[in-house]
């Protein structure tokens, strides 16, 4: 019975770190994936072209980003409103419901954001500068800062 439960526990923290993390090698979505009710070829341009070609964090040809978008897409899949989402229903559990939102707290400074997304913290993987660039992470942190 223990071992079972060891299990199950273990696949739960798996799911739960898969979900919030990302690789080098992930494309930058930048805007969600077309509708379902699209033709196949048509979602499949859509996704494509809602890509941005991995380049190299100082290259001038990736895209400038607002804190929110960088927010909505590398953060909110775990930490946006609601306690389906993992990192936002851990805050709640560890922290209480008003530290469970991040885009919602008020005591977050700038510099504990940046620290928190280079070398994670709990379930939650570091970002590498590949993923998130320093220009970005100082747009998120500002976002996301109300106590500076």
């Amino acid at each position: 019975m223990t071992r079972a439960l060891s299990f199950a526990a273990l696949a739960g923290l798996v799911s739960l770190l898969a979900a919030c993390g990302g690789s080098d090698d992930d494309a930058r979505v930048i805007s969600p994936e077309a509708e379902p009710s699209q033709p196949a070829a048509t979602r499949q341009a859509d996704a494509a072209a809602s890509r941005t070609a991995f380049v190299k964090p100082e290259d001038p040809a990736r895209p400038a980003l607002s804190g929110q978008q960088i927010f909505n897409a590398q953060c909110v899949h775990c930490h946006g409103a609601g306690e389906e989402h993992p990192g936002t229903f851990q805050l709640a559990a560890t922290r209480g419901a008003g530290y469970a939102v991040l885009e919602q707290r008020e005591d977050l400074t700038s510099d504990y954001v940046k620290y928190i997304v280079r070398n994670g913290l709990n379930g939650m993987p570091p970002f590498k500068p590949t993923v998130i660039t320093d220009a970005e992470l100082d747009m998120l942190a500002g976002y996301l800062a109300k106590a500076d």
